[in-house]
């Protein structure tokens, strides 16, 4: 094997980030707080094409806004997202996000599956500190089971 070669398998790749939110300007600042602690963020708009991307990339963890505005009133949610999500990757973590302070969705988000459920306004230092933790403990989890 050659000293490329070598030097590639030997790099750490980055960690990578969906990110589904509708409202343009809170996509561009959860991808650039993700780029400034040193994730690869990928941000789209709408619950098909986070979809999509799961479907052809890898990520490590998804941040998905539950109210979806552009999906319609018959269309799927953030709520409805995780489980297909996890057709791709079973064991990505997802943090849904929304503006509602509600017992009774945070109770329902959980059940359908998500790891995390915070409510906005999130302090940027609070989300940091959870996306690292989250993809640690997910990283910890994927070397165990290779070692095993």
């Amino acid at each position: 094997m050659g000293g490329g070669q070598a030097s590639q398998l030997s790099m750490k790749t980055r960690k990578r980030i969906l990110i589904v939110e509708d409202d343009l300007q809170a996509r561009i600042g959860l991808q650039q707080l993700m780029r400034s602690i040193g994730y690869d963020a990928e941000g789209v708009s709408d619950w098909l094409e986070g979809l999509y991307l799961m479907r052809e990339e890898l990520f490590d963890l998804a941040i998905v806004d539950i109210f979806l505005s552009r999906t319609g009133k018959n269309s799927l949610n953030g709520l409805d997202l995780i489980p297909l999500l996890r057709v791709f990757n079973p064991k990505v973590p997802v943090v849904l996000v929304t503006g509602q302070s509600d017992k009774q969705l945070r109770i329902t988000a959980l059940k359908r599956g998500a790891t995390l459920y915070l409510e906005q306004p999130v302090e940027p230092g609070q989300l940091t500190s959870v996306i690292r933790r989250l993809i640690a403990e997910s990283t910890d989890h994927e070397t165990a089971h290779q070692d095993s």
